[in-house]
This record gives structure tokens, sequence and C-alpha cells, in this order.
């Protein structure tokens, strides 16, 4: 009898001893070594919300003796996407904005794209360098 209560006793000590799942949970995490780590608190007013530009797309058709449509008009600082399409039976127009590094070749039935920032304010002409009817006009205001 007394083995068996030495016994006992020794069972509840022992299971006394033992981690709960509770309690193991709780126990500190390793540590790990932090490499940089920086805080760092801006007020709310300071933040700047950055997001992408915004491309401000045309479509202009090259068509006879002109273009449609004849003017374009954008805001100063916009990015400025235009597709041109040469719909004539002449093999290669050349499409070119004055004032502007823009030049490109557009061949008959093809679309180009160019892309550029209107960071001048003011009317530009644009058309087809190798003639004077086929113009239009790009205001930038």
């Amino acid at each position: 009898m007394k083995r068996m209560l030495l016994l006992l006793f020794i069972i509840l000590f022992m299971a006394g001893c033992a981690e709960h799942p509770e309690t193991a949970t709780q126990q500190a995490a390793p540590k790990l070594p932090v490499i940089n780590t920086y805080v760092v608190s801006t007020p709310a007013e300071e933040v700047e919300v950055k997001t992408a530009p915004v491309i401000k797309e045309i479509t202009v058709r090259l068509v006879d003796n002109g273009f449609s449509p004849e003017t374009i008009r954008v805001n100063k600082g916009d990015r400025v996407g235009l597709y041109i399409t040469d719909t004539q039976s002449v093999d290669v127009s050349t499409f070119g904005i004055s004032g502007y590094p823009v030049e490109d070749f557009v061949h008959t039935g093809n679309t180009i794209y160019i892309e550029f920032v209107a960071d001048r304010q003011g009317s530009f002409e644009f058309g087809d360098e190798r003639t004077t009817t086929r113009k239009g006009v790009l205001y930038v205001v």
C-alpha cells in the first residue's frame, strides 16, 4: 500500500511539473538577429502619395488633306499618348510636332504610338512634315 501511495504521489508530482500547452505558448520566442529595422513616424498631413502618371491617349487619323481631329487640347504637364493612323494612299507619311522632339514615320494602313509630356504652353503645329496642307494644332493650356 505504501508503495502504491508513493507511486501515486510520484505520478501526480510529475504531472504537476509537466508543461501545459497553454503555458508553453507563453514562453518567449527565440531571439532572432535584427537587421536594419527603422521606425519612422510622419504626421499624416506631410505624407506624399504618388500615383502612376495618367496618360491622356488620343487617336489621330491622317485623312484627305488633314487630320481627324484637326485640333488637340491638353493641359501643361499632361503625359500624352498619340495613336496615329495613316489612311491615305501615300506610301509613307512623316508625323511631327513643332516645338517638341516628336517625329516618326507612318506607313499607309499602319498605326504608330508617340508618347511625350506636354511641358510647354502654347499652340504647336503638328502634321506631315512633307506637305503644307496636312496640318493640325496642339494646344497646351
